[in-house]
């Protein structure tokens, strides 16, 4: 009888003990059993109860501008750096909530701003084309992207009442000599039946407006004369 009892035993808690005194052995058994789970639910309930909070910073890099000037002092295969670029960085700082098993429960954001800012890099590019007119040249030949081939000679007068026939302002002159409007365009004479006054045209020189014109433009209908301070050198 004792053994039949020992083998249910057996069965029901997978135990290992041979002998089997009294019923004391069994009640202890299954006691260390029922405190063994209440211990397991308790710390999970501990561990899913704790909320922990740290803090989180994130830096961001900010990319720079590029900022290109044109220089008509240079070919277009011209460029330097006049300044160079440097990146910026953004701080974003949060206060995160978690359980005690790693779950975020809550991200708020606590800092966000520019911590250091970038730096605007500085490009001179060329933009006088190879084929420009010059003060050495006088008078060429420049042929255009519509393939019109159009004479180009220079003048130096004041062209301050030629601004008028186009609203006005003022001019200035260009590092390469070029007379040039409030717009940045080439003071330009042409032919006013090919060219009304106040077009934009293209030159060697870069974009012209046309506010003059002369006797060559009857001789020369697609001719262009371009006002520089090549003769006087006085920047009027």
């Amino acid at each position: 009888m004792a053994k039949q009892k020992e083998f249910v035993i057996k069965r029901c808690f997978n135990t290992k003990l041979i002998l089997i005194g009294s019923s004391i052995i069994l009640i202890m058994t299954i006691g260390v059993l029922a405190i063994s789970e209440v211990q397991r639910r308790n710390t999970i309930k501990t561990i899913l109860a704790t909320v922990n909070e740290n803090k989180k910073t994130i830096k961001k890099i900010i990319n720079f501008d590029t900022k290109q000037i044109k220089s008509y002092a240079h070919t277009v295969d011209y460029k330097e750096i006049k300044q160079a670029g440097a990146p910026g960085v953004r701080e974003v700082k949060y206060s995160i909530k978690t359980r005690g098993d790693g779950l975020e429960l809550s991200r708020n954001k606590i800092f966000d701003d520019i911590v250091l800012k970038p730096v605007e890099q500085i490009e001179i590019v060329g933009a006088r084309l190879p084929n420009a007119l010059t003060k050495a040249k006088s008078a060429h030949i420049f042929k255009d992207s519509k393939g019109i081939s159009h004479r180009e000679t220079y003048y130096d007068l004041p062209m301050k009442v030629a601004l008028n026939s186009c609203g006005g302002g003022s001019y200035s002159v260009r590092e390469d000599g070029a007379k040039i409007d409030k717009d940045g365009y080439v003071l330009v004479a042409a032919n006013y039946n090919n060219y009304p006054r106040c077009s934009l045209v293209e030159t060697s020189m870069g974009t012209g407006r046309v506010y003059d014109t002369g006797g060559f433009a009857k001789y020369h209908p697609h001719g262009f004369d371009l006002a520089t301070d090549w003769t006087n050198g006085d920047g009027r």
